[in-house]
Formats: C-alpha cells, structure tokens, sequence
C-alpha cells in the first residue's frame, strides 16, 4: 500500500507541475493509482491490481480485483454491502459503472476475462473461463465453469455448468426461469438460441451434448454424450448411454438404458425401454404392457415375447370358473353319436379350436387347459356311463347263460 500511495503521489506531483506552469491533466496511471488508493482508504481488506480495478469502491469489504477493471464498479456504499468478491481477469466482476449504487453483490467469485462481468445484486456465484456467468446481473448460487458457461442467465439460480457453453442460453428474463439444473460437458443444456423459449428447471445432463436442444422441459436425466439431444419440451425423461433418446422431442416420462443410435417416435411417452446398441431388447410401454424382442405389444395382451420362453414352473390363475360344473346334475353332455357326427363334419372336438385357428390365432394356455380339463371331465362321464351300460350287459349275458345252463 506503501508504494501505491507514493506512486499516486508521484504522478498527480507530475501532472500539477508542468513545464511553463502549463496544468497538466494526471495520466490515466496516475488516475488509476488514486483510484486503487480510493479503495484502500474507503472499505477493509480489499485488494486491487490493474487499471481502474476496484475504481469506484467506497464501502466494500474484503474484496480482490486482479486486472484491467475487475470489479470497477464494485463496493460504493458506505456499509459493506457487497463483500467478499474476487474477480481476476480483464473486467471480471466489473458491474454496473453508469449506476455503482446498484452493484449489491455478495461473495461471488469471478476468474477469466469478463467473467460476471454484468453482476450487479447477484450473489454467491462462482464464475470460471471466459464468458462465464457474463451476463450475470440478480441470479445467485450459481456455479460456471468453461468459457462461455451460463452466458446469457441474467436472473435465474442454484445452477451449475461445466464445460464450454454448458447452459450458454439461458433464459435472460428478469426473473427466475431456470433454476436447480445441472450441466456437466460441452454444450450440455445448452438451450435453443431464442433463449427466452428456455424455462425449464430441475434437469440434469452429464456428457458433451446431452439435453443441448431442452427449452422447457424440466426433471429430465440424461447421462452420456449426446444423449437426449433432441428433447425440448419433454420432461420427466431419463436417458442412460451414449446417444440415447434419438428422436425424443416432446415425450415425457420415459426411462430408456442402452439403445443407443435407436429412433423413437417425437411424442413417446411413459416408456420402458432396455437396449442395446442400434436395436431394443426390452420395453414397458405406457400402459404397462411388456413386449420382449418386440417394440409393440399386440392389443388385448400385458406381455409379448418374440422366439422361445423356457421356465421351471409358470402357475395360471384364471377368474372364470373351473369346468368342475361337468359333474352337476342337469349339465348338457352331447351323446357320443352327436360327438362323432361334429367330428365327420369339422375333424375336431366341439368346442376345442380348429388347427387352422391356433395356427392364426395362436394359442390361448390357460383357456387351453381349462377347455382340456373340460373335455376330460366329459370324458370321464362318458366311461362311466359305458361301465354302467356293459355291467347291464354283463348281467343279460349272465341270465342268458344260465338261462340256457336250465335247458
């Protein structure tokens, strides 16, 4: 401080004594030491390095300014009202200079060239590369690290990128528009470039290009390079794997892990689906249908499987009755001449499908099975009937016999 108060004083002398007593204006250096000198004398524990840093400070406290007007408009009240800013790099944290009054800020930190350099009441950001936080001017705890990261958010919160113009187009509404996201990659959440259309909040990207075209879709998860690249107004979607979600614009609450490089319709919604690259293997659709192999589940069914299943024990439950209702009293059972004339006519059993119809139809299990235990059941009374016929026979023949014996 020493040397700055004598370098000031050198050149002011300078300035005030020049040759033919002609006044001489003080040199840009020398205004510049004043001012570095005006921040020493007006607030505590600042610190201030490079021309014009900390220029118009009057109040603030425990404040760094390391280049060419770092924080120049920072710290103009009599109180310490914005405290604890660090801004290194040419006009970091540089503030309103036409209204200093207005620069409020508290413990932000800004390193790079015009890093936070429009930041006037916003507080606890953290701002790191070129460009970073740039247009900052009332949103706080935010973190910005990579050139050009959170360039446009002006009013929005409690965001954090990471990576070259990660969330660069951020909503610069006056307003809270994107608050709680979290971008970690080039270009991740980028936004579209008509930032306004760019209010969504809560969204999560990990991976160069991920959610790059989100606008307002809000909760969405996408972890892997380009993945949810498409998705603008979707939300509730999470993505796993490198260019997952292709296609995706508008759809909400899918879940899709693996397949990558696959094409969903723009509009898919509250799918499950489990990949791998450029094909699906499994997938959940939105009412809960399951189709293995397959990408649509035949109408009327909750589970579809292309090829072959194999099982150690499968149980069906049914809610329609048992055929138990064969054995009672009054059931309709059909003659064996009817059941032979139907066989003559149509080469199966009543009731049981044709070969043609499985073949088309396919093959109902437990329908199968009931309808099998059926014709069992009827069966069984036919058999019984006939033991009941030949013990009849059986007792003619015996008469006859002894009948016959007598003669």
């Amino acid at each position: 401080m020493r040397k700055l108060i004598i370098y000031a004083i050198f050149f002011c002398a300078s300035a005030a004594s020049g040759q033919n007593s002609v006044p001489v204006s003080p040199t840009p250096k020398a205004l510049s030491a004043l001012k570095n000198l005006n921040a020493f004398l007006n607030g505590n524990y600042n610190t201030s390095l490079g021309t014009y840093a900390l220029e118009a400070s009057t109040g603030g406290e425990g404040s760094t300014a390391v280049g060419h007007e770092a924080m120049r408009g920072q710290g103009v009240y009599s109180t310490p009202t914005n405290t604890m800013n660090t801004g290194i790099g040419y006009w970091a944290l540089r503030g309103n200079i036409a209204t200093p009054s207005q620069n409020t800020g508290k413990a932000n930190t800004a390193t790079g060239s015009m890093a936070l350099s429009a930041n006037q009441s916003g507080g606890s950001n953290s701002a790191y590369g070129f460009y970073a936080l740039i247009n900052n001017v009332s949103g706080e705890h935010n973190v910005a690290i990579g050139a050009g990261s959170l360039q446009e958010n002006r009013a929005s919160g409690f965001n954090s990128a990471l990576g070259i113009s990660s969330q660069a187009n951020m909503n610069p509404g006056t307003t809270m528009q994107n608050t709680y996201n979290n971008a970690f990659g080039a270009y991740a959440l980028r936004g579209s470039t008509n930032a306004s259309v760019n209010t969504g909040t809560n969204n999560n990207a990990f991976g160069v290009f991920s959610l790059i075209a989100a606008t307002s879709g809000s909760y969405n998860v996408a972890i892997g390079n380009s993945t949810g690249q498409e998705v603008s107004s979707g939300s509730f979607n999470s993505f796993f794997g490198s260019n997952v979600g292709r296609g995706i614009t508008t759809g909400s609450g899918n879940t899709i892990i693996g397949a990558s490089h696959v094409e969903f319709p723009p509009n898919l919604t509250n799918t499950v689906v489990i990949g791998v690259a450029g094909s699906e293997r499994l997938r959940i659709d939105q009412n809960g249908n399951m189709g293995i192999g397959i990408t649509t589940v035949p109408t009327g069914y909750k589970l579809a499987v292309k090829g072959s299943m194999i099982a150690e024990k499968v149980v069906v439950k049914l809610n329609a009755n048992w055929p138990d209702y064969v054995f009672e009293k009054g059931y309709p059972l059909r003659t064996l001449r009817e059941v032979e004339d139907f066989i003559k006519v149509y080469s199966h059993l009543p009731e049981v499908p044709s070969a043609a119809e499985v073949k088309e139809n396919g093959q109902d299990l437990a329908e199968m099975n009931k309808l099998l235990l059926k014709k069992i059941e009827e069966l069984t009374l036919y058999m019984i009937e006939l033991k009941s016929e030949n013990l009849e026979i059986r007792k003619e023949l015996a008469i006859l016999k002894e009948s016959v014996g007598n003669h």
